[in-house]
């Protein structure tokens, strides 16, 4: 099964009464938001500390389309977003290559496919 967010809709204080639709994802304040800021300490939520709440349950079967709303430098220093069709996978940094070659992403597809022709 594939369960799909609207992160934009996350960022509104009524997402709240919302997350009961997803039950397995953990939601780890009351709607998405800027880091450093008074929604963010009135019990809101990055999106590094989306990802880091759910990333053990999903692995590295989490995926992102389109842009985050707000910079998020912890997101940048943990993660980065490997290139999957029309989506990019999140992958933690600090992956060997040998863990990043078990997670079968595209870009390996794409250089094996380059050296064959």
């Amino acid at each position: 099964d594939i369960t799909s967010v609207n992160l934009s809709m996350m960022s509104y204080l009524w997402w709240e009464s919302k997350r009961f639709l997803y039950d397995k994802i953990v939601f780890p304040g009351t709607h998405y938001t800027r880091g450093n800021t008074i929604p963010w300490i009135n019990g809101g939520f990055t999106f590094s500390e989306f990802i880091n709440a759910n990333v053990n349950q999903y692995n590295e079967n989490i995926f992102i389309g389109g842009k985050l709303n707000y910079d998020d430098p912890q997101y940048d220093e943990k993660y980065e977003e490997i290139p999957h069709g029309l989506v990019r996978r999140i992958v933690n940094r600090s992956l060997s290559n040998e863990e990043r070659s078990k997670i079968g992403y595209s870009e390996h597809y794409r250089l094996d496919s380059l050296a064959w022709w």
